[in-house]
């Protein structure tokens, strides 16, 4: 990993699913292959993440706000019902903790680049 944490956006009415949009960031972040990483779908519903934030060909999200937070081995993940998804360290997680979704900071540092 080249940093701690990494913040991507997807758009939830795009033709890729959200589910599908976190696991490529997660893939861009580890810098790795995707063959080389576990199943997302052991750690969180598939169906579910899709449903709530943007599945293939959706017209919209089905939730208007809210995040869903979930760890996937070594990262803690976050994902917005507006497309936002942020990836960060286990470690630094535990010492900079955001308990809201995304941190403004990481906001601000994605819409710079």
């Amino acid at each position: 990993m080249n940093s701690s944490s990494s913040v991507t956006r997807f758009d939830p009415t795009g033709s890729i699913s959200a589910l599908d949009a976190v696991f490529e960031a997660i893939v861009m972040f580890r810098n790795t292959e995707h063959e080389e990483l576990r199943r997302l779908d052991r750690y969180v519903n598939a169906d579910a993440i899709n449903c709530l934030f943007g599945g293939p060909n959706t017209s919209t999200t089905r939730i208007e706000e809210g995040t869903l937070s979930f760890r996937y081995d070594d990262m803690f993940v976050t994902i917005t019902h507006d497309g936002w998804i942020e990836i960060v360290d286990a470690d630094a997680y535990r010492t900079q903790p955001v308990p809201y979704g995304l941190s403004a900071e990481a906001r601000t540092q994605q819409s710079t680049e």
